[in-house]
């Protein structure tokens, strides 16, 4: 900012850049050759203008610098179901750790800012986070679908070990609040709140009103125990990098759950057949209503122009008349209209009889199970089932088997042979067979074999910044891990 303001670190970085010929300038430089009089006419940007690159996370491949222009970012920040949300709470206050070069973590810095609340970094570490929420205590929460897991699993823990009269009262409370919340759409009750909830809430710092969520589809039954643990509502949004983030959210005082709502007043939507998938404009649910589905397509003035020097790919994801191909299949829900994601167009893949399967759906189905903490659902083409490879939770392992004395301390010494015994394989593969059961998944559907892997995937760099799988990465880290697991099917 000011070259006395400069530490020792600072200087020898300059050092470096001016070694790599990169000019340095200070923000006294900046004012110096600055017009007293604010910015003349040929200064200002045009809507059109580019306003920041955005790189897309690079889950299927190299990221791709998509060109933000700054008609983009002015639409996408003045999104009418946005404003709702933080006019809601007197002064908007949110902890920032969703990386910020994260689209969606920009535009929230400019909403925050525009609507001059307050915005707190957090300490730069996840697993402090607790820490950081109870000093800031924010009461809006934005998060993506892995942590909100981690934290319905921590949760659930923690109440499947009260005993006698405690466990009475806890089994008593959720139970109420789910009935009530199924039936009005409640998230509060001032008895159990009270009595059993309010420890919940304190876990985000006590003053949460409203939480969001994005980046990945997450399991409706997360969002429904969430909404009564936290006595708040949770809103499942939708975005792309390429459509600046804010596409689709639910209207402010929509508690249902399991849809992300309606489209951005500034964009059209349309849904487009995806026949190989069996997926129709003309499909109906069992009742007979229309619940067209297909691929979701957007287009209007938060789509971006293009890919940075990338003219291939821009003209793959963005067609002639401007609409932006997603990529996911969307379902308009007969009830209201909202939008639900379901299934994945780019990662699906055919299994030896013929039938496709799309991973990521399931991969948010088995993250349900207590034992699983990361998940990766393979398939061979050659092959009639499907493997996974799992990072486990220890602690969620020995709770499910409800073997208070099952010893789980290989999973401290992380390797392989230690966790990969039948005892335990023998737990999450029954984990997800009740998983499948309940989502009523296909028999194709089910995980025949599993192999624990001894390391987060996190660790071994599987997961973007926003926590997606980067599945071409997991597919080549542990394809040997696959090949020894389809030994013996079929």
């Amino acid at each position: 900012m000011d070259d006395e303001d400069l530490t020792e670190d600072d200087k020898a970085m300059i050092l470096k850049l001016e070694g790599l010929k990169v000019k340095v300038f200070y923000m006294s430089h900046m004012l110096k050759g600055s017009n007293s009089d604010g910015p003349t006419e040929k200064d200002l940007p045009k809507p059109t203008d580019i306003y920041t690159l955005s790189y897309t996370s690079g889950t299927t491949g190299e990221p791709k610098g998509a060109m933000i222009a700054h008609k983009n970012i002015v639409c996408a920040s003045q999104v009418d179901k946005f404003d709702a949300y933080f006019e809601s709470v007197d002064r908007c206050v949110h902890l920032s750790y969703l990386p910020l070069p994260h689209v969606f973590e920009r535009l929230l810095f400019g909403m925050v800012c525009h609507k001059k609340g307050k915005y707190g970094m957090f300490n730069g570490n996840v697993l402090k986070l607790k820490e950081d929420l109870a000093i800031l205590k924010p009461n809006i929460f934005v998060s993506v679908p892995r942590l909100f897991n981690k934290f319905c699993d921590t949760i659930k823990m923690g109440l499947g070990q009260a005993t006698g009269v405690k466990k009475w009262l806890v089994d008593r409370a959720v139970k109420v609040k789910m009935e009530n919340y199924e039936e009005d759409g409640s998230v509060t009750d001032w008895f159990y709140d009270k009595l059993v909830f309010s420890k919940m809430k304190a876990v985000l710092g006590g003053e949460v009103k409203i939480l969001l969520t994005g980046s990945a589809p997450i399991a409706l039954e997360v969002i429904k125990f969430l909404k009564i643990c936290f006595c708040a509502n949770i809103a499942e949004g939708y975005g792309q990098t390429e459509g600046t983030a804010g596409e689709f959210l639910p209207d402010m005082g929509d508690h249902s759950s399991g849809n992300v709502g309606g489209v951005a007043k500034h964009l059209e939507m349309k849904l487009i057949d995806v026949p190989e998938m069996k997926y129709l404009s003309t499909d109906v649910d069992e009742q007979g209503r229309p619940t067209p589905r297909g691929e979701i397509l957007v287009r209007g003035h938060s789509v971006i122009p293009g890919y940075y020097k990338n003219e291939t790919q821009t003209n793959e994801a963005i067609d002639k008349d401007g609409w932006l191909h997603s990529g996911d299949i969307g379902m308009l829900l007969a009830e209201n209209r909202a939008l639900k994601i379901i299934d994945r167009v780019k990662n699906i893949f055919k299994l030896s009889q013929g039938e496709y399967v799309a991973p990521d759906r399931l991969e948010q189905v088995y993250k349900t199970c207590q034992p699983v903490e990361d998940i990766f659902v393979y398939g061979d083409s050659f092959k009639s089932c499907l493997v996974a490879c799992i990072y486990v939770n220890a602690a969620g392992l020995k709770a499910y088997s409800k073997d208070a004395n099952l010893d789980v301390s290989a999973f401290e010494d992380a390797t392989a042979e230690g966790i990969n015994k039948k005892e335990f394989t023998d737990i999450v593969l029954k984990s997800l067979n009740e998983a499948s059961t309940i989502a009523k998944l296909k028999g194709f559907e089910r995980i025949k074999k599993v192999y624990l892997c001894p390391k987060d995937f996190g660790v071994n760099k599987l997961v973007t910044a926003t926590f997606k799988l980067k599945r071409n990465e997991a597919k080549a880290f542990f394809q040997q891990n696959v090949d020894e697991m389809y030994v013996g099917l079929d």
